[in-house]
């Protein structure tokens, strides 16, 4: 079950792809082969469909760069036991260290 935003930041950063990686936000990895398996709207699409919408996410990227609209969001977690984590955007971050993107756009939420 998804956790809840409470609250976000107006504000949109700017990031390194690899310092996200480095923070240990990213908790899986995805690509082509296991695109979209974990998101509830589209896991019940076949694996050419995912790796479809995939590749389209891909092309888009490409051509059009990363959007402040659209940033990945991570959720900020400072419980104590908690970790913060990506909450929406693993298939960009992905994407980002794929194609050596220097930026990427993250938004807070907690």
């Amino acid at each position: 079950m998804r956790s809840t935003i409470r609250n976000q930041s107006s504000n949109v950063y700017w990031l390194r792809p690899k310092e996200l990686v480095d923070l240990g936000v990213q908790v899986n990895k995805m690509n082509r082969n296991n695109c979209y398996q974990f998101c509830p709207t589209r896991n019940t699409l076949s694996k050419e469909e995912r790796q479809k919408k995939y590749d389209q996410l891909l092309e888009s990227i490409k051509k059009h760069g990363f959007s402040e609209s659209n940033p990945i969001l991570l959720m900020l977690n400072r419980t104590s036991d908690g970790q913060d984590k990506i909450r929406d955007g693993h298939h960009r971050l992905s994407i980002a260290l794929d194609i050596d993107a220097p930026l990427v756009p993250v938004r807070f939420v907690y």
